[in-house]
């Protein structure tokens, strides 16, 4: 393949390792421009504050799929207003281009059979949430694996590697992302007796083989079968859009979802 850029190239080579198991994580500084941005983050932020749901990891105005596979109501919400909604966050961005829609204009472009949405009975999800880290917020160590929340959907089952991608919008004093080399398999998981794969203890795991301080415009993607976690944010906000990606085979397109 002829790249455009350097960056593309690596982010090409970064997914090879990524989908093949080579490498648990890719990281690409200044993936996009924040700096013309910026000016649209603190109306996102405070949107989140106030009308966005307080979980006790982090604030978002969306539904994450995982929250949807066994509420009817949220799954009906999100198969309904998903899409219309993920419209209407690209053009938070305007005249500018979300920095979601540039990863995935640039992902279709370098994966040779390109990417597509999950459906769930037909009906594609949306891709991409905000996702506000208030100060003092924090993610225990856990993994993010489909065909555990969403068992009877067959797509989840066909997924090979899962990742998740996140890119940074602003970020305050910690909020580091840690990523273990360790993948918990799912009778290991199942006789831990955890509900969704979140809260392992860091004593158990000892130290994380990769830790990330981003910046904003900065994107990683990470292999979620492999513990991660976030350490507690100790002064500011991180605000961030993330999604997940799912690797079936080289000759299947990469499948997204929030």
């Amino acid at each position: 393949m002829l790249y455009v850029t350097p960056k593309h190239e690596r982010i090409a080579k970064g997914l090879v390792a990524l989908t093949s198991g080579a490498s648990t994580t890719l990281y690409e500084p200044s993936f996009f421009d924040a700096v013309p941005i910026s000016g649209v983050l603190e109306s996102i932020k405070a949107s989140l504050a106030t009308s966005g749901s307080a979980s006790s990891i982090y604030r978002t105005a969306d539904i994450p799929f995982f929250e949807a596979t066994s509420d009817k109501k949220k799954l009906d919400v999100l198969l309904t207003g998903g899409l219309r909604r993920e419209s209407e966050c690209d053009l938070l961005f305007y005249p500018f281009i979300s920095p979601l829609a540039f990863w995935w204009r640039m992902m279709d472009a370098l994966w040779p059979m390109g990417i597509v949405r999950l459906a769930w009975n037909g009906q594609r999800l949306p891709f991409g949430l905000f996702r506000l880290w208030e100060s003092g917020r924090e993610a225990l160590p856990h993994q993010d694996v489909l065909r555990r929340e969403a068992p009877e959907l067959p797509t989840a089952q066909r997924i090979s590697r899962q990742f998740g991608v996140n890119l940074y919008l602003c970020n305050g004093k910690g909020g580091d992302l840690q990523v273990w080399d360790r993948r918990i398999s799912d009778p290991e998981w199942k006789a831990s007796g955890l509900t969704g794969s979140y809260g392992y203890t860091r004593d158990d795991l000892g130290a994380a083989q990769h830790v990330f301080s981003p910046r904003a415009g900065d994107m990683i993607m990470i292999d979620t079968e492999c513990v991660h976690a976030i350490t507690p944010v100790t002064e500011g906000e991180r605000l961030t859009l993330s999604g997940f990606v799912g690797y079936v085979d080289d000759s299947s397109p990469l499948v997204c979802w929030s």
